[in-house]
């Protein structure tokens, strides 16, 4: 059932609550002449409208003094409530449907909440509703003039009442704290940060102390809470943890500082690159892009290994090591294909496409993440070759053919035989190379003579190819003339329809 109530503002007297203790209630009704903190969308509603809203978590929901402004009074009114602001008798009013306003007048200040079958409080003025529930979700609709408006959504309320006395539930909460990896040129490192701490329903103030030796922070903080100041000066590279105390009466609260220094060989700049071991060093990543250096040793492996499954390399990642041929501790780079540059880094370094890449030296531009179970570099959109761009030494053919027949080489030989009863003189070889920067000392369809007889010498005839990165490999077709058949035997011999078989020849 629908229960109309209004919330009004409750700037407590200060001479009959000052000395007094109170505590905030969570409550699903209201009543004309309570005090209450009306709490929308985690921020409690204050005299001035949306702009002063404050966060529910910086509500002092323990002990209070009774003169917090975001607290307000029910005065009845004809047909619901007002929400009053006792110290000048103004009262709320909704502005609009999005803001509030302080008015000393009577007309359509008067306002009505309704809690819904979850318990939250919706708020209505007049013919304008501030917020109405959805039906069959968590939302509100805005209505103005009776008129659904479906494009804007209005906000859920949570009540509180405050009441005398501390509250039995007390808390201290602060979340714990990861500064990640940070690099630095000199140690210590030395920072200024804080964390939050939410403190409700304490009765003395926190005191801290810390565990570790790394951080320092102030001896004590209010029982209200609030940013923790925290110095820290690690004097040594590498990960550190330290734990702030906080005690407050029988509560108490650790709250784990971590953090990692990194004090790296290069700048992760295109002049000074990152080295392989700085990367590991970051095991939490770092923010932006910065260059690395390494050399290509082949296709990334989850946990930063090589792929050895000529199955599984795809163009997707290589990896990187220290040397040529390093093959642990590796450093796996990611090839994405998300926008033009890293389509372009992709093409021109995976090692499915150009296994001549392997072995040589490479800057790559990215971001540092962890990657394939390690640190590594993803979401790279930039290269530079380290002593030129590397090249094929690819000298071997796509194919080879011998009077239109393919051929495969032996040790580099292309063998042909040419029956005895063909009369032949030349053999045509064509041809295609592997590498398109590869060059033949002989056009594809030259011509290469055959012997008369088998009694004559094979002929051989050489064929130079020249790599892209001017090695060369020399091929050696080679034709010969079969012998003719000494086999005067009988397939078969029949006498009188029986076959018959020779001994002796007789």
């Amino acid at each position: 059932m629908k229960k109309f109530f209004s919330l009004f503002a409750a700037i407590l007297f200060a001479g009959s609550m000052m000395a007094d203790e109170f505590h905030l209630e969570k409550v699903t009704s209201v009543a004309a002449g309570k005090t209450y903190a009306f709490v929308r969308n985690g921020k409690a509603i204050t005299k001035t409208g949306d702009s002063s809203l404050k966060a529910e978590a910086d509500l002092n929901l323990g002990t209070l003094d009774g003169t917090e402004a975001f607290y307000w009074q029910l005065v009845e009114a004809t047909g619901g409530f007002k929400l009053a602001k006792s110290d000048d008798g103004k009262y709320v009013r909704n502005g609009s449907s999005t803001s509030l306003s302080m008015s000393a007048t009577d007309d359509n200040n008067v306002w009505k909440i309704t809690f819904d079958a979850n318990e939250e409080a919706l708020l209505e003025i007049g013919d304008r509703f501030l917020g109405e529930t959805a039906e069959g979700s968590n939302a509100y609709k805005v209505y103005t003039n009776s008129e659904t408006n479906l494009d804007k959504y209005g906000h859920n309320f949570t009540v509180y009442e405050l009441k005398e006395g501390p509250s039995a539930n007390a808390s201290l909460l602060a979340d714990n704290l990861n500064i990640k990896s940070v690099m630095v040129k000199d140690l210590p490192f030395v920072a200024d940060t804080n964390i939050i701490v939410t403190a409700s329903n304490l009765t003395a103030d926190i005191t801290t102390s810390v565990k570790g030796s790394n951080i320092t922070v102030p001896a004590t903080l209010a029982k209200e809470g609030g940013k923790l100041d925290i110095h820290i000066s690690a004097a040594a590279e590498g990960e550190f943890s330290d734990t702030i105390v906080l005690t407050s009466g029988s509560l108490k609260k650790e709250v784990a500082i971590e953090g990692n220094v990194v004090k790296p060989v290069g700048e992760g700049t295109e002049e000074n690159p990152f080295t392989l071991a700085d990367v590991a060093k970051f095991k939490n990543g770092l923010a932006d892009k910065h260059w690395v250096k390494g050399f290509i040793v082949g296709c990334a492996k989850s946990g930063g290994l090589i792929e050895d499954d000529p199955e599984k390399i795809d163009s997707a990642s290589i990896v990187l090591g220290t040397t040529a041929d390093q093959t642990e501790n590796l450093v796996p780079v990611q090839l994405a294909k998300t926008s033009n540059a890293e389509k372009a880094v992709r093409e021109a370094l995976n090692v499915k496409a150009h296994p001549e890449n392997i072995g040589h030296e490479v800057l790559v531009y990215g971001k540092l993440e962890e990657y394939q179970k390690t640190t590594g570099v993803k979401s790279t959109s930039d290269f530079r070759w380290v002593g030129g761009e590397p090249k094929s030494n690819d000298a071997s053919f796509k194919w080879l053919k011998i009077q239109d027949e393919e051929v495969t080489a032996v040790a580099d030989t292309f063998r042909y035989e040419v029956a005895p009863d063909v009369d032949l003189a030349a053999v045509t070889v064509t041809f295609e190379l592997n590498h398109s920067a590869a060059k033949a000392n002989r056009e594809s369809g030259f011509l290469v003579k055959v012997p008369a007889s088998a009694e004559e010498k094979p002929v051989d005839s050489t064929l130079v190819v020249t790599a892209e990165d001017e090695s060369k490999v020399t091929y050696v077709i080679r034709v010969s003339r079969q012998p003719k058949s000494k086999d005067a035997s009988f397939k078969w011999l029949k006498i009188e329809d029986h076959v018959v078989t020779a001994v002796a020849d007789t």
